[in-house]
């Protein structure tokens, strides 16, 4: 069922379903496991109990591959509550719904510079694209965004080629991650952002970029 999707460890998605009053109820969660017969998932925090999630209980869960290309929807019956880990018993074939006009591939890991664009000042800071795509980005960074900010994103595809493309943030969300340390973590961001006046000649090298990368042996 989910051979030709690929999805991360701690991907996004969201768990949808209907509460006993019958008022539609959703959560962000993160991915831990997923087979053709079972998905698990982790709540940001614990489960309350009002929300009307329970054993037994129908669930749609929706989540994008990594390759920007599809949003996968599934649909199952709760199976345990562990905290905060939900075990899915998936029903059926996932259906999958086309998310964008333009593909979308995963970018290595390196920082890369932005620039803040607000009410005539500009305020430089780093961020991660993690995937991109020839009609928006998503980043990690630290500097707080909100939706309708804009960023110049200074873009380094190969050494001689430097892009600057400005993109409007369309969300924004607090990353969990994982430290052995515990120590005081630093608040990280993960942010979608949509391409602003993109000229015709970017778009042309974005996809090419992003053809090629969907070409490379999964790291």
């Amino acid at each position: 069922m989910t051979g030709f999707l690929v999805f991360g460890s701690n991907n996004p998605i969201t768990l949808r379903w209907r509460a006993t009053d019958g008022d539609h109820i959703s959560r962000d969660a993160r991915l831990r496991r997923v087979s053709d017969s079972r998905l698990t998932v982790l709540l940001p925090r614990l489960n309350d109990a009002s929300s009307g999630l329970v054993v037994g209980r129908p669930v749609m869960a929706e989540a994008g591959d990594n390759n920007g290309t599809y949003l996968a929807r599934f649909k199952g019956t709760v199976t345990t509550i562990e905290s905060r880990l939900i075990d899915i018993r998936l029903e059926g074939a996932v259906d999958l719904v086309q998310r964008r006009a333009h593909s979308r591939a995963r970018l290595p890991f390196s920082f890369n510079t932005a620039v803040l664009l607000a009410d005539g000042h500009e305020r430089y800071f780093l961020a991660h694209p993690l995937d991109i795509g020839a009609g928006g980005v998503r980043i990690f960074h630290r500097l707080p965004l909100k939706p309708g900010d804009r960023f110049r994103l200074i873009l380094r595809p190969r050494h001689d080629l430097v892009l600057t493309p400005v993109a409007e943030v369309i969300e924004s969300s607090v990353m969990e991650y994982a430290t052995p340390s515990r120590r005081p973590r630093p608040t990280a961001y993960a942010s979608r952002a949509r391409f602003i006046d993109l000229p015709q000649s970017y778009q042309g090298l974005l996809s090419r970029y992003v053809s090629w990368l969907l070409r490379q042996p999964s790291r």
